[in-house]
């Protein structure tokens, strides 16, 4: 089951969708600086050549909705274990807490697991 979203972890997330539909009309400006940065030219989304900017083109313009499922710590085991024949769980993650904010993390908890820190 997942945990549920505390009211100030929506606000960030509804925030972040927002940045992000206000970049997208600006035509990514975000984006293309941290890419020139990173890359050395500019970034070409209308005509990508490169394995970057097809990786850009990707990031921008794919809503495969599998996406933000495997990208997320949680929700891949989930999503893994409804796909994956039950002798295969043993592979995926067991996680001792999931927490939205840090001050929700017992510390005391990865000792009692017998985990290092």
């Amino acid at each position: 089951m997942m945990p549920r979203m505390s009211p100030k972890t929506a606000v960030r997330q509804w925030r972040a969708h927002l940045e992000t539909d206000i970049d997208r009309m600006r035509g990514f400006p975000k984006l293309r600086r941290q890419f020139h940065e990173a890359c050395g030219y500019m970034l070409n989304l209308e005509d990508p050549k490169t394995f970057s900017e097809k990786l850009q083109w990707r990031k921008v313009y794919d809503r495969n909705p599998l996406f933000p499922v495997l990208l997320d710590k949680v929700r891949m085991p989930e999503w893994a274990r409804s796909v994956l024949p039950a002798s295969d769980h043993r592979y995926l993650p067991e996680f001792l807490q999931i927490a939205d904010d840090a001050s929700q993390i017992d510390f005391a908890a990865f000792c009692r697991s017998g985990a290092e820190m």
